[in-house]
């Protein structure tokens, strides 16, 4: 996909989360499906798991189809765990030890990740034009960092405008300082999806 197609993806509506009245089938929140490969920078990654390794044993117990996966690592979170694998074709069997860590540890680690590869593909797009924050809630803490970003935006000379993206925001009360920073012109573009009510983001002109 390239850069152009992956920065139309920022108008993708926003997903659907657990307890709204749910279509057939709602695009998950994109970094916290469950992913088939290693995490970047994820505890398989850094114990040297790569894409086309089978995972042989988890914690001295062997994978078999009905295995429940969920009781073996059940109470390991923050400790260690042997883990055994191979290559595809079952040479290379070794095993190594890693940190279990809590789902919301690693959805904060696909969360980093997500948000760098949207900042890179808006870069990448805009030729280093557009900048890109994105606001995951409207509370007090979020908007501390948003101002902290957009200092440091505003820095660079290049940038000429701002994509701010709300997608998968958990929402809140901080629309108007958000959107009207101080010292910013009061001159906003929306970018909206015709099947969702509301601004997904909005493109600021650079800071004066």
């Amino acid at each position: 996909m390239g850069a152009e197609q992956e920065l139309e993806s920022l108008r993708e509506p926003l997903p659907l989360q657990v307890g709204d009245l749910l279509p057939a089938t709602p695009r998950p929140c994109p970094w916290t499906k469950g992913p088939s490969l290693p995490d970047p920078r994820g505890p398989a990654d850094e114990a040297g798991l790569r894409v086309g390794d089978v995972v042989k044993a988890v914690a001295g117990t062997a994978l078999r189809e009905k295995t429940d996966l969920d009781k073996v690592l059940a109470a390991t979170a923050g400790k260690e765990v042997s883990l055994a694998f191979a290559k595809g074709d079952g040479s290379g069997e070794r095993t190594v030890k890693l940190k279990a860590v809590p789902m919301g540890a690693l959805n904060a680690l696909r969360y980093a990740l997500w948000v760098e590869k949207c900042r890179k593909t808006v870069e990448e797009a805009s030729k280093g034009e557009l900048a890109y924050i994105h606001i995951p809630q409207m509370d007090q803490p979020s908007l501390a960092k948003f101002n902290a970003q957009l200092a440091e935006t505003s820095r660079n000379r290049k940038v000429k405008a701002l994509v701010l993206d709300v997608r998968n925001n958990g929402g809140g009360n901080i629309h108007g300082p958000l959107t009207n920073p101080a010292g910013a012109p009061n001159t906003l573009m929306g970018v909206f999806h015709p099947d969702l009510v509301g601004i997904q983001a909005r493109v600021m002109q650079r800071l004066g």
